[in-house]
């Protein structure tokens, strides 16, 4: 399975697993996750779930039919 995430000057943006599948976000906001010990070193940039996201996980979960577009 690869992974296709858009890149950035901070390097890759990771999408959302979902079903068992790398999934981009419904929306287009991203957030940086720092390495604790060092707070200045962003370790990735992330994209942020979305009301959507979580649902379509939920539906998946349960095994239910998402949105035929996924």
């Amino acid at each position: 399975m690869s992974i296709s995430s858009p890149s950035t000057q901070q390097g890759a943006i990771y999408q959302n697993f979902i079903g068992g599948e790398w999934r981009n976000s419904r929306g287009s906001e991203t957030f940086a996750s720092t390495n604790p010990a060092h707070t200045s070193e962003v370790i990735g940039r992330y994209q942020r779930s979305t009301a959507s996201d979580i649902e379509d996980a939920v539906r998946i979960r349960n095994g239910e039919r998402g949105d035929p577009a996924l």
